[in-house]
């Protein structure tokens, strides 16, 4: 097979970091034939490892890591984001570090949905969470 450089294992199978053809998305691929060829998911024929940007395969990834352990703190940011999307409508939490992005959108979630019965909308974007509802707008 070569080289395992730009290669990972994912479930015991070694899959490496190809970029298509098109170049529009970066995909994880297993060996296709008895030569060393490789096709991603897709079932493109790839030939130039790099990282993956494709979310199917980033997700792939995701789950070979173990879930990371909240910070004792994400409660109380999710207590005082709750009370700010009460009281204004929208949040914004800056520097959350990437590994209690996803903790910490679960708690704050579900803490609007405790205390408010309020859905919610979360976007993310390097470190930055923003936490929105519509429905606070109606309780004013």
């Amino acid at each position: 097979m070569g080289s395992r450089l730009n290669a990972l294992d994912v479930v015991d199978q070694l899959m490496l970091l190809p970029r298509t053809a098109t170049g529009t998305a970066i995909h994880l691929a297993a060996k296709a034939t008895a030569a060393d060829d490789f096709a991603d998911h897709t079932g493109q024929i790839v030939e130039r490892p790099e990282a993956p940007t494709c979310h199917q395969c980033l997700a792939v990834i995701d789950k070979a890591f173990p879930t990371p352990v909240p910070d004792s703190r994400v409660g109380v940011l999710a207590d005082l984001a709750a009370t700010a999307v009460n009281d204004h409508g929208t949040a914004e939490i800056v520097g959350v570090p990437g590994d209690q992005m996803n903790a910490l959108r679960r708690a704050v979630r579900a803490e609007l949905r405790r205390r408010f019965g309020f859905s919610t909308r979360t976007f993310t974007q390097d470190g930055l969470l923003v936490v929105s509802s519509p429905e606070t707008r109606r309780h004013r």
